[in-house]
């Protein structure tokens, strides 16, 4: 346990030390001087505090540290697996079911046994190190979460169990018994992109437009120039889509707004939707 909790002081040290050079870089408009400064401020740190970190004799175990520095550690893991969640939304869903639904009780319960049955020894700064774990974790997860919210994609029969976008925002979208979903699009601090398509029978695509209110239009000449590119076709020329397909724009005048087209042969579903 000794070995580990070294391992972890490294963690909650390079992310406590990470905070402060992210800010005072960005403040002077230096951020390409951040690897050299981290790595700089990161080896007086192990010389000032991480080396003279010892055990307390006679040696015991201490609760309140190993709490502290598992939940430092805890909080880190899940800031990084939330970045590289939102990079790679590959990573979000295993089998059907949100990734983290599966991960986090897991991660939990392991730290829980350890602090329980295995608690680290007391160390001298151990404490202080534990309190800045848990504070510069915080601000990591903070910023991770508060800046990189989201991203949709998703390819598959049924939409996942634990689906990260908002349930408001899927009946907006997403008509009720729809299937083979291609989702792309992200969410990021204010702003949200999402472009998608899904199968749906003409009367579930009826029941979505008649609960939400939309009144699609039928064969619309002037559809041709209004959507960027989605899943599986571009939009493109009327020609190019089978008729008849039924067409809603509900555009805002930032560029923002809902825009949907529905074709009836295929009973295929698409749409395009940004908030800017």
């Amino acid at each position: 346990m000794d070995k580990l909790y070294r391992v972890f002081t490294w963690m909650i040290s390079a992310a406590s030390m990470l905070v402060p050079a992210v800010v005072l870089l960005t403040f002077l408009g230096a951020a390409w001087l951040l690897p050299v400064f981290f790595l700089g401020v990161l080896v007086c740190n192990w010389v000032l505090i991480l080396k003279r970190d010892s055990v307390v004799e006679p040696r015991s175990a201490s609760y309140g540290q190993s709490v502290l520095v598992w939940g430092s550690v805890l909080l880190e893991l899940y800031a990084v697996f939330s970045w590289l969640s939102f990079k790679y939304g590959v990573l979000l869903y295993f089998c059907g079911v949100r990734s983290s639904y599966l991960l986090a009780p897991v991660a939990v319960l392991t730290a829980v046994l350890l602090i329980v049955f295995r608690p680290f020894s007391k160390h001298s700064r151990g404490l202080w190190l534990g309190i800045a774990g848990i504070i510069s974790g915080l601000i990591i997860t903070w910023f991770v979460v508060g800046f990189f919210q989201a991203n949709f994609a998703w390819k598959g029969k049924h939409l996942p169990m634990g689906y990260v976008m908002r349930s408001t925002a899927q009946r907006r979208f997403f008509p009720e018994n729809a299937y083979d979903f291609e989702i792309e699009g992200t969410s990021v601090f204010l702003n949200s992109e999402v472009k998608w398509s899904c199968k749906v029978s003409k009367k579930d695509f009826e029941a979505f437009c008649q609960r939400n209110g939309y009144r699609f239009v039928l064969n619309r000449t002037d559809a041709d120039e209004t959507l960027g590119r989605v899943p599986s076709r571009p939009w493109g020329s009327g020609k190019d889509w089978p008729r008849p397909w039924y067409y809603y724009d509900a555009r805002q005048s930032n560029g923002g707004g809902l825009t949907m087209r529905y074709l009836v042969p295929e009973q295929k579903l698409f749409g395009v939707y940004g908030n800017r």
